[in-house]
């Protein structure tokens, strides 16, 4: 969320934003674990992934685009869709038996922001969702 705020200061004469971004990016990058998921306490999180997708997508990073953030072939976009249950809705992670979460409405909220996120960055380039 903080990278979303930064992103409309990002690359106009503010270094320390410049620099806070790329660090903030190397470390999500560095937590990015195969299948392109981030842990999230003892596991992989629907929303995690949101935010991530969200984060780049404002910051005009396409993940499946930036090998930063491929990882066994998989993006974080590829780990969103995980989530996704039969009924259209997200869940927010997986069961201890690897079944996943029924739906859930924010959790779905969530998820529906970043794919719209991603699909205004490959439409218009632009993939800020909160434009205020």
């Amino acid at each position: 969320m903080s990278l979303q705020a930064l992103a409309p200061y990002c690359g106009k004469g503010r270094n320390d934003v410049d620099k806070a971004v790329e660090r903030a990016l190397d470390f999500l990058s560095a937590e990015q674990v195969k299948g392109g998921y981030f842990l999230f306490g003892n596991g992989f999180s629907c929303e995690t992934c949101a935010q991530v997708i969200m984060a780049l997508a404002s910051l005009g990073i396409d993940p499946e685009k930036d090998e930063r953030f491929m990882k066994a072939g998989k993006s974080p976009e590829d780990a969103l869709l995980t989530f996704r249950n039969d009924d259209g809705g997200f869940g927010t992670g997986f069961e201890n038996d690897g079944s996943l979460m029924k739906s859930e409405i924010e959790t779905s909220r969530q998820a529906g922001c970043a794919l719209l996120a991603l699909r205004k960055l490959r439409e218009t380039g632009d993939g800020k969702l909160f434009d205020l």
